[in-house]
């Protein structure tokens, strides 16, 4: 899980939740930016909802997951 600090407001997480996946992150060693196009995790099982929902056969490579519209304008 990583934490979103987009609308900087965590009282959207019970605190108590996310103070523990966010020391289980650290201890993953997840300190880092995550992959520019997305988590591959999260990638393919976005791929295969599309499938397997709306008969939409897309790759997970084909697939991009970023935090914002400026992002994405820096990947195309």
């Amino acid at each position: 899980m990583y934490v979103v600090l987009v609308l900087g407001n965590l009282t959207l997480i019970p605190q108590s939740i996310s103070k523990q996946q966010s020391k289980k992150a650290l201890d993953a060693g997840k300190t880092k930016y995550g992959p520019a196009a997305g988590e591959p995790k999260l990638r393919e099982a976005i791929a295969q909802k599309l499938s397997r929902e709306n008969g939409l056969n897309y790759k997970a490579e084909n697939i991009i997951v970023t935090n914002g519209g400026g992002n994405i304008l820096c990947l195309i």
